[in-house]
């Protein structure tokens, strides 16, 4: 028993000297982008492999270089005809699955991704036929299901999963987002509160935060999101999500309390400071709203938001002129883009319309015109709109004469 032991001592050293080896090479191909290098590299990792056929971190370090260095084809090449000789290859297969998961984000075309995907699932799935306690490999099969619509077969994939380990956290958040995105947000509830009974973890809170605020109840996703926080303090989403939820519940000051921190946690998100301009403005503190969105402005200047709300809280002190001003300003930044997306054109129709309706507001209705008819111009949906805004703006114009 002892030799045996000193013998998987052994085995797991020369994994290890191989696997370091191999990672040297593979940063050295990086900067010299040698033949040589690479090829030491490939062979190091391929050893460790075989020694340690069950690291994760070995298969995607070999899956990586092959990646990078673009040999891809010769390992799909290699781990084939393996396959070909012993389906029950479980390593052939782990490093095959490994390759096709990296390749994936890197397909530009629809085909060739789901030609990947499918290749990837089947070999996840032979992993679990010749490993069922594969646990990596049961949460990507889970994965790859989902990204193929087989929403159904996911949930078998991670509630068989979930049978042998119930702690499972990348399993539990992945069913319950699996549960959320079917609307079956009572039991992603009930299991969710039943794991964190037994192990409580700040992403659990929080996954039991997204499912009672898609049930709508509100108090209680305050409360999942604020154990979260409290259990995670530095972690800025637990607070951006709590601050959130206290604003959509209309409690402005606890909300205030929390965006304040998180600009002490990250002064540069430009969220945080429009969201204070938002909570001050609701206080009717329109000064400090004024003084935060102007901050969110230097760090998100082109943010169609961000304008929206300075042009609103102008409007709000009374400042007509420097409402227009900023909406203007906004619609010609806009208009000298170069390309004219989709996107492009939503923001200019908000524009255009929170610009006419502010000229129409100060009784310029030659600019409110001239605004709408800018807007109609803009696409079928915009045209409908302007006309509706047009047609009130003549009975105003009616009215004054």
């Amino acid at each position: 028993m002892a030799s045996a032991s000193q013998a998987e001592i052994a085995t797991r050293a020369e994994a290890y000297y191989d696997f370091v080896m191999g990672h040297y090479f593979a940063q050295e191909y990086q900067v010299s982008s040698h033949a040589e290098d690479v090829n030491k590299a490939i062979d190091f990792l391929k050893k460790a492999f075989t020694l340690d056929p069950n690291s994760q971190q070995i298969g995607d370090e070999l899956a990586e270089i092959y990646y990078q260095s673009q040999r891809i084809r010769d390992a799909v090449t290699e781990a084939n005809s393996i396959l070909a000789k012993d389906p029950n290859n479980l390593p052939a297969r782990r490093l095959l699955a490994r390759i096709y998961v990296r390749t994936l984000g890197d397909l530009s075309n629809a085909t060739g991704q789901r030609d990947t995907l499918a290749h990837a699932a089947e070999q996840y799935r032979e992993i679990l036929r010749l490993d069922p306690t594969d646990t990596d490999a049961a949460l990507w099969l889970a994965r790859l299901y989902r990204l193929q619509n087989e929403q159904v077969k996911a949930e078998a994939v991670l509630r068989d999963l979930l049978a042998r380990e119930p702690a499972n956290e990348n399993g539990v958040e992945q069913l319950t987002q699996l549960l959320l995105d079917e609307g079956k947000s009572q039991e992603a509830v009930s299991r969710l509160q039943g794991i964190l009974q037994r192990a409580p973890t700040p992403r659990l809170w929080e996954l039991l935060g997204d499912a009672y605020n898609q049930i709508h109840d509100l108090p209680k996703a305050e409360q999942a999101y604020r154990q979260a926080a409290e259990a995670q303090p530095d972690d800025t989403k637990h607070h951006k999500e709590l601050a959130q939820m206290l604003l959509t519940e209309e409690k402005f000051p606890e909300a205030l309390e929390q965006y304040q921190r998180l600009v002490q946690m990250d002064a540069d998100d430009p969220d945080n400071y429009l969201r204070l301009a938002q909570i001050y403005r609701q206080m009717k503190q329109l000064d400090k709203a004024e003084q935060n969105v102007l901050l969110a402005k230097q760090r998100a200047p082109n943010s169609l938001e961000v304008t929206y709300y300075e042009a609103s809280i102008y409007e709000d002190e009374g400042r007509p002129d420097e409402s227009i001003r900023v909406l203007s300003d906004a619609v010609t930044a806009v208009k000298t883009e170069s390309e004219f997306t989709p996107s492009r054109r939503r923001t200019l129709a908000i524009l255009y319309q929170q610009l006419g309706q502010l000229y129409r507001e100060t009784s310029n209705y030659t600019a409110a015109v001239n605004t709408f008819e800018e807007m109609l111009r803009l696409g079928t949906e915009e045209d409908r709109r302007a006309r509706a805004k047009l047609k009130e703006l003549g009975v105003a114009v009616t009215a004054t004469r």
